[in-house]
């Protein structure tokens, strides 16, 4: 079921984040271990203006560049999805086009547009 795949391991991209991931909580660990535990401060040290415009620059061009890659793969994706749609009327067309030809000439009118139904209902 859903709950399953879930938390699945198989297929998924552990992987490829699972270290970079680790070193970045080892490193809040070892932060906060510092300011908590032994009591050092280091704003005293540092011009907090520093650091706010700092962090907001590294945050906000992060996430531009995350949010650019994956805008390009939707991207992507829709051209994709726009090129097989585009196949599926070519290949409606072409069956439309063989009905129209082949049916017409036997009289039978009914069965050619139940059949033209047929193709639009389903491409």
């Amino acid at each position: 079921g859903w709950l399953k795949s879930l938390f699945m391991i198989e297929g998924r991209a552990l992987d490829n984040i699972i270290v970079p991931w680790t070193i970045v909580t080892l490193h809040a660990i070892l932060w906060t271990v510092l300011h908590e535990i032994f009591n050092l401060n280091f704003s005293k040290y540092t011009n907090d203006d520093h650091w706010e415009g700092l962090y907001s620059v590294v945050v906000k061009s992060s996430l531009a560049f995350l949010l650019v890659f994956r805008l390009n793969r939707v991207a992507m994706r829709y051209w994709e999805t726009r090129n097989i749609w585009g196949q599926i009327i070519i290949a409606s067309r072409c069956i439309v086009s063989g009905v129209l030809t082949h049916v017409t000439s036997l009289h039978d009118l009914k069965t050619r547009d139940q059949i033209i139904s047929w193709v639009a209902g389903f491409a």
